[in-house]
Formats: structure tokens, sequence, C-alpha cells
């Protein structure tokens, strides 16, 4: 018999209007997202996720590949280590 690891999830409040404002800027004329994505950033400990930020990403049609859209790799290590510098615990 197995046991599943039960967690606990704690979203901080400023990640949901942060979330919000990512959704509707996508509608935007200027960048013609076809869906939203982003990075949510936080920690673990014991049994408890506290996810205490995020930021946005985009993706990136690519033509005549396998893989239709991409994410900007080096956009993501550079926002990493941003907030890397800024909190060290996420």
């Amino acid at each position: 018999m197995s046991t599943a690891k039960q967690l606990h999830c704690v979203i901080q409040p400023q990640i949901m209007p942060n979330l919000l404002d990512h959704s509707l800027k996508r509608d935007l004329v200027s960048n013609h997202a076809p869906v939203v994505i982003g990075s949510l950033l936080g920690s673990v400990d014991a049994k408890i996720i506290d996810i205490s930020n995020c930021f946005p990403m985009t993706l990136k049609e690519k033509e005549n590949e396998s893989e239709k859209f991409v994410f900007d790799k080096e956009y993501l290590l550079k926002m990493l280590n941003f907030h890397k510098k800024l909190n060290d615990q996420e």
C-alpha cells in the first residue's frame, strides 16, 4: 500500500493581480499572444509550497519546424537571476 504525500499550497496575494494583468495584456494589438504563460517563484518547506512571486513569459512562433511555439530561454534565465538577487529564497 502506497501513501501519497499531501502538499499544501499558499499563493501570496500579489500573484493573482499579476496573472490577471498579463492575461489582459495578451489581447493588445502589439502582442497577439495565442496563450499566456509565466513562471511561478517560491519555496518548498516540508509539505508547504509557498508561491511568492511570478513573472510573465511570451511565446515565439517558429515556422517550418516541429515545435510550433518556443519561449525565450535567455529571458527566463535573466529574470531568474534578477529575482534571485532580490530574494535568494525563491
